[in-house]
């Protein structure tokens, strides 16, 4: 990853190439850290150092963003064992953007924080908080990188694991049946397609797992029997395991035909995601609503 490299290159050389700097002038007696501090401006993929105190915890740094613009912003503690960093992003009026405290990767640094893929909303200058929870002493970098995601590597995949709240058998018309690639044919009813154990159930949900995370971009949805009985599909995070509801997945009925895929647009999403939960309600027609299979479509982050 870009990030962890240039981050790791930075940890060698922060003493030699790169210059420290602090952009905050200390607090004294007469003048509090909630004092007002004048920022420092970033540029994209240009890392930068910057130091914190228990009396100075914190650093205010700004970039102007566009709407709809992606960035990373990532926070490294150089100074091991003395300091925990924190970021918030904010808008010029206050408003928080995005925050992180621990990244909670083992390869980045569990402390050190991490803000992945957010999508600016508008065109401004916003601002970065660099700051620290519990642990405020020592040298750390900055780096922002605004990110192409229409250059990013599209990643088109079938589930590798499937799973439901009722199926039909344990074999025939089972939630395995929804994995991998489609491999039915017409409209019909079929036993390599997943249904669930009653016709009429109004609360069902199809679970399924990919193995590779991605920032969504798509769902297709493909169904033999019986569309129309969709009311809902989620996106999975891949390290939460948090459910993010997509707007616009209602399949109603002589929406989709049969056989035909439901496909749900994705563009609001900018977390990586390993999942995609389908939810039926099949009171709706009275009828099995089959589904052959689930591709997720995405970047690879």
């Amino acid at each position: 990853m870009k990030v962890v490299l240039v981050l790791l290159t930075l940890a060698v050389s922060v003493f030699g190439t790169f210059a420290q700097s602090d952009p905050s002038p200390a607090a004294t007696p007469d003048s509090p850290q909630t004092a007002a501090v004048t920022p420092s401006a970033l540029a994209s993929g240009v890392p930068i150092t910057g130091s914190l105190t228990t009396e100075d915890p914190s650093d205010v740094w700004t970039f102007d963003g566009a709407a709809d613009q992606t960035i990373r912003v990532s926070m490294v503690a150089l100074t091991r064992g003395t300091l925990d960093p924190r970021l918030d992003i904010s808008l010029p009026d206050g408003t928080q953007v995005a925050s992180n405290d621990d990244s909670g990767s083992g390869e980045f640094g569990s402390l050190n924080a991490y803000i992945d893929l957010v999508r600016l909303p508008d065109d401004a200058t916003y601002t970065i908080r660099a700051t620290c929870v519990g642990l405020c002493q020592g040298v750390y970098a900055l780096l922002l990188d605004v990110v192409d995601l229409e250059g990013l590597e599209v990643l088109r995949q079938w589930a590798s694991r499937a799973e439901a709240t009722s199926e039909y058998s344990r074999d025939q018309w089972s939630a395995r049946q929804a994995a991998g690639a489609p491999n039915t044919d017409g409209c019909r009813d079929s036993q390599t397609a997943w249904a669930s154990s009653q016709a009429d159930s109004s609360a069902e949900e199809l679970r399924l797992t990919y193995a590779a995370p991605v920032i969504p971009r798509q769902v297709n949805v493909y169904q033999v029997y019986n569309p129309g009985s969709i009311v809902n599909i989620a996106v999975v995070d891949a390290e939460t395991g948090d459910r993010i509801d997509l707007p616009n997945s209602i399949d109603a009925p002589a929406n989709t035909p049969c056989p035909g895929v439901f496909t749900v647009d994705i563009s609001d999403v900018m977390r990586p995601v390993n999942g995609v939960i389908v939810y039926l309600d099949q009171s709706v027609l009275a009828a099995w609503n089959e589904i052959d299979a689930v591709e997720l479509v995405g970047v690879v982050p």
